[in-house]
């Protein structure tokens, strides 16, 4: 039989180890990685267009929303543009669907930008992420990388365009599979895939 010192001190005791334990769980939700393979919330744009012009996600609420973060530098970035032109005109007349690019590093001007995205028949929004901030807080390291949000604003994909970059042997376009999942409000099969691609070094 415990005293009642001896049973005040054990409570005490016991107040500090759940106090202890809840900030450890405190602390590990606020710094555990984010779960990239299931809906989060797409993080908030604010960057600018071709024209200098500041632009927002906040601006398609409501639609199924594509980005498409690449570098006009990346080869491998480069060999999607017919694949992303083709998306692009197949979802055109739709108005619940908007696909963006996204532009990541600063070392190609916008006009740099725009030549190209109009050589390869690109008639899509353009934003500039000059220093990388939006590729980094969508946890993108690699370019291009595409992103699948819905219109409640929620990450339903992110990673590849498709399953093949050669674009010879496509077994799965994800990003199309994605955007028809969406579309259907069914789950998403694949909700990430790995890039291959150049590194974002957001300078």
């Amino acid at each position: 039989m415990l005293s009642a010192r001896r049973s005040a001190q054990f409570g005490l005791f016991a107040v500090g180890l759940v106090l202890v334990a809840s900030i450890g769980v405190l602390w590990a939700r606020g710094h555990a990685p984010v779960a990239l393979d299931g809906p989060r919330p797409a993080a908030l744009i604010a960057l600018t267009n071709l024209d200098g012009r500041a632009c927002s996600l906040d601006s398609y609420a409501g639609r199924v929303v594509v980005l498409w973060f690449g570098d006009i530098r990346c080869p491998v970035n480069n060999r999607y543009l017919s694949r992303v032109s083709a998306l692009a005109r197949h979802f055109g007349d739709r108005g619940n669907v908007r696909l963006i690019g996204l532009q990541v590093g600063a070392k190609d001007s916008p006009d740099a930008v725009a030549v190209q995205m109009r050589t390869a028949g690109l008639d899509i929004p353009f934003w500039m992420d000059r220093t990388g901030s939006t590729a980094a807080a969508y946890g993108v390291s690699k370019t291009p990388t595409f992103v699948v949000i819905d219109p409640a604003g929620m990450i339903r994909y992110q990673g590849a365009f498709d399953d093949d970059e050669s674009g010879k042997s496509i077994k799965h376009s994800h990003v199309r599979e994605a955007i028809d999942a969406v579309l259907a409000g069914e789950p998403v099969a694949d909700p990430r895939t790995v890039v291959a691609g150049c590194g974002v070094d957001g300078k």
